[in-house]
């Protein structure tokens, strides 16, 4: 293995463990969703990481807007 191969398992690694954060950890994994993203378009990385950062942001944001929305409209009453 290449210290070009290693650094490159090294960093999908990286990028791996914090799209299962993104995941599983509330409200702090919009931001390493939108981290996942952001270094995606900057970086050469696997096709699959900024499909999965996408769902995961959309996964996380989901239930934040219906909790929001749904705060709005019962604080109305």
């Amino acid at each position: 293995m290449t210290q070009r191969d290693s650094t490159h398992s090294d960093e999908l690694f990286k990028l791996a463990i914090l799209l299962i954060l993104a995941y599983f950890v509330p409200i702090v994994g919009i931001g390493f969703a939108i981290y996942l993203i952001l270094y995606s378009r900057n970086n050469t990385v696997e096709k699959w990481i900024p499909v999965l950062a996408w769902i995961a942001l959309l996964v996380q944001a989901l239930p934040v807007i219906l909790a929001i929305i749904a705060f709005a409209s019962f604080a109305a009453i």
